[in-house]
């Protein structure tokens, strides 16, 4: 475990067990940082958290006030969703709000002294797939060329994400306000990602077409598998160009269009599943959309709203997955 500094001066902190990526344009924070677990080879890319959004915290155990700050620097990317709140809910996998409560203040704590976090480079996926809910029995990886891990339950993706390894770090699901960090490290690193947007927090908030894999969006891809949601026409190899996507889901990294710092799917391909809860429809938050939604159900920043009856903790569908963080 130590720091890595890049050309720039940056830093990030690289858990034990992990190596910074010798690729051009993973190397750097400002292009969004690689770094691959040199056992698993699983990769991640660090957010980072500049120490200037603390106003009002003033330790690295004022939670309160941390939380707060956090809120305060993300507050465009929660505009629309009141009632959403990184709170306990008896679904979600932990066992008890005051677990709930000390892994969210360790979350905090750990990204206030650290100035970051990390999180998957690939929503989660395996070397195998399923038609239905395994409870969870695929081994989880984040690497290129994988099937996204679906037809898994909130409760069921946070046991596999706190199982990856991460050295002598925590691993689990995201907390909203890591995924509302996430926005902002897009907004404050990415570049406008095409033509259908006049910036970058367009993108991020309005319209994410053009860097996801969503219903009807249109890119090229050569290599990878993919399955018609619509056609049920099974996992099949790319061979060949493929566009004009009508609920096609993609094997993860399938193509660089979809990817913004590094960051492969935050829009679409499969929701992802996040310890967020909504008090309004009570269960957990999935986030980002999937390839079977509709454009304005997914944004990079969108949360389930409309959708709710297929999207009770308790289920498992093939456009539900999920992503981890490290901290």
């Amino acid at each position: 475990e130590g720091t890595y500094k890049d050309k720039n001066g940056d830093t990030a902190y690289i858990p034990k067990g992990f190596q910074v990526s010798q690729v051009n344009g993973e190397n750097e924070v400002d292009d969004g940082l690689v770094i691959r677990n040199a056992t698993t080879d699983d990769r991640y890319v660090w957010i980072e958290v500049p120490k200037s959004i603390y106003k009002t915290a003033i330790s690295e155990t004022d939670y309160e006030n941390i939380e707060k700050d956090m809120q305060n620097y993300t507050a465009e990317y929660k505009e629309g969703y009141e009632g959403y709140s990184d709170t306990w809910y008896s679904g979600c996998g932990i066992s008890s709000e005051e677990e709930y409560n000390n892994l969210k203040n360790k979350m905090l704590t750990s990204v206030y002294n650290n100035g970051g976090f990390y999180i998957s480079q690939y929503e989660i996926g395996a070397d195998s797939y399923v038609t239905a809910n395994d409870n969870g029995a695929r081994l989880p990886v984040s690497k290129e060329g994988m099937y996204p891990y679906n037809y898994v339950t909130v409760a069921q993706a946070q046991q596999l994400a706190t199982n990856m390894d991460s050295g002598e770090k925590t691993s689990g699901l995201m907390f909203g306000i890591q995924w509302d960090l996430v926005c902002k490290f897009l907004e404050s690193k990415g570049t406008n990602p095409g033509d259908t947007v006049n910036t970058i927090v367009d993108a991020i908030k309005i319209n994410s077409q053009d860097w996801g894999n969503t219903w009807l969006a249109t890119f090229e891809v050569f290599k990878g598998k993919y399955y018609d949601i619509s056609a049920k026409t099974g996992w099949i190899d790319v061979q060949d160009k493929y566009d004009k996507q009508n609920r096609i889901l993609f094997s993860t990294g399938i193509t660089q269009r979809n990817s913004m710092l590094n960051i492969y799917d935050f829009s679409g391909n499969v929701w992802e599943w996040t310890l967020e809860y909504s008090s309004g429809y009570d269960f957990n938050v999935p986030r980002g959309g999937s390839a079977s939604s509709h454009l304005d159900h997914s944004t990079a920043n969108n949360r389930v709203s409309d959708y709710q009856d297929w999207f009770y903790t308790s289920k498992g569908n093939i456009v539900y997955g999920f992503r981890t963080t490290i901290f």
